[in-house]
């Protein structure tokens, strides 16, 4: 069983940012603590960039499927997949099973906000609000 890994920015209400800290630094932290609990939850090595770990829409897919199997009606992989449509239909399937198991919709971030490097910090805002979601469920590591 691993601790929720965002236990240390829960404890900040939701975009108060800490005395002294700039804005880009506390999404900084954000960002790779979302990206250490993903990799915990997945048991996977990610690279620093996690837009670019993300884009193909791969790994948020096989999140939700961890957390609520059968969420996702398919997952398109394949090594075209960051290039296209595919890889907007996973983040797309990933936004629908985030609505339905109850993400906030003011939560979800669009499509080209992560496809297109539009906005990271609403898709690592998105992410907390999962990690937070199921914070409560033991998650084991082989």
């Amino acid at each position: 069983v691993i601790p929720n890994s965002l236990d240390a920015l829960n404890s900040i209400p939701d975009y108060q940012i800490p005395i002294g800290m700039s804005a880009s630094e506390f999404h900084m932290r954000k960002e790779l603590a979302i990206k250490k609990w993903i990799e915990l939850v997945l048991n996977i090595k990610l690279s620093s960039d996690l837009q670019k770990e993300l884009k193909s829409g791969v790994v948020l897919c096989n999140l939700m499927i961890h957390f609520k199997e059968r969420s996702i009606p398919c997952v398109h992989q394949g090594p075209d997949v960051s290039f296209g449509f595919r890889a907007k239909e996973n983040i797309y399937f990933f936004l629908c099973a985030c609505n339905e198991i109850g993400i906030e919709k003011w939560r979800l971030f669009n499509v080209d906000d992560l496809f297109e490097n539009l906005n990271m910090v609403k898709v690592v805002d998105c992410l907390e609000s999962l990690a937070n979601k199921f914070a409560s469920i033991p998650i084991s590591i082989d």
